[in-house]
């Protein structure tokens, strides 16, 4: 912006300078020899008129600095704005947290699903996260045991293990959680003062930085409901699983990446070792190699 308004300048300002300078060669070019007071005259009328030209280009300019520097002043203003809301559903999102309560739920009788084993009968904060990511993991193994043990579909015990079970249980407090997370990356994803997907992106990763282990599985997994089937596309466009900890509470890894592709490349250099030789791998390999993330979202040009 101030280079633009340096260089218009220089511009005006040499163009005056020349004009000035060579006024008199100009004329005598275009009216002939000076031979009397009337000819001389003409030709101050003439430069009285270039000045006078000269004035209303000079203020042409003027307003279009001042058109310049309002629209930059604009933009800085909806950048600002935004930031001051985006970090106030931070804050309200570390309050979730902090009041976040879970008080672990007996079974019914006939329920053969048993829960997690539990002595404490308050959890708080993370700590609650981290239980329901334990409960879940236990529930999904027993829900495969007893009610689908001849099944091998994975999506079918999840959603009886998830829905069923810890979210059906636990779903007053998980519900606000989510809501209010799907919220702030949906702000992120509709906000005008963001022209580039780079620079939404940014701002994804900041709230990316805010998850824990407990909670980006629980986010993971939510996603995959008809609770978070909004959720899903925004979690696979920000990439909010990049950092999960796949060695944490995992029921099935190659599921998950079937489910959320931006985590593929994490599982095959985390677990190389394991899928070295094997069609995941080569598979894997040719989806990172193919990946032009922010090419993908081009459409949005800065103005």
């Amino acid at each position: 912006m101030k280079l633009r308004i340096i260089i218009i300048s220089i511009i005006v300002f040499l163009l005056i300078f020349l004009v000035w300078n060579y006024a008199d060669l100009l004329m005598i070019y275009k009216f002939g020899e000076f031979k009397d007071n009337k000819s001389f005259g003409d030709i101050f009328n003439a430069l009285s008129s270039l000045f006078t030209a000269f004035a209303f280009a000079g203020l042409i300019v003027t307003i279009i600095i001042q058109r310049l520097d309002f629209n930059e002043q604009r933009k800085i203003n909806n950048i600002q704005n935004f930031e001051n809301s985006f970090f106030r559903l931070l804050e309200q999102h570390h309050r979730i947290i902090d009041s976040f309560v879970i008080e672990p739920k007996p079974n019914k009788d006939d329920d053969e699903i048993k829960p997690f084993t539990e002595e404490r009968k308050k959890i708080i904060q993370l700590e609650a996260f981290d239980f329901l990511a334990k409960d879940f993991k236990h529930r999904y193994k027993k829900v495969r045991e007893i009610r689908f043990p001849a099944d091998k579909s994975i999506q079918n015990v999840f959603i009886y293990a998830f829905l069923h079970h810890t979210f059906g249980k636990y779903g007053y407090m998980l519900g606000h959680y989510f809501r209010n997370l799907y919220h702030i990356v949906k702000y992120i994803e509709e906000d005008k003062s963001l022209k580039t997907f780079e620079l939404k992106y940014k701002y994804a990763k900041i709230l990316r930085a805010q998850l824990s282990a407990p909670e980006i599985l629980l986010i993971a997994l939510n996603g995959l409901t008809y609770y978070g089937e909004a959720f899903k596309p925004l979690i696979e466009k920000y990439r909010l699983l990049k950092n999960m900890n796949l060695t944490y509470e995992m029921v099935d890894i190659l599921w998950l990446t079937e489910k959320y592709p931006h985590i593929i490349k994490s599982v095959l250099i985390e677990n190389h070792i394991f899928y070295n030789g094997t069609k995941f791998e080569i598979e894997a390999k040719k989806i990172i190699e193919e990946d032009k993330y922010f090419d993908k979202y081009k459409e949005m040009k800065e103005n």
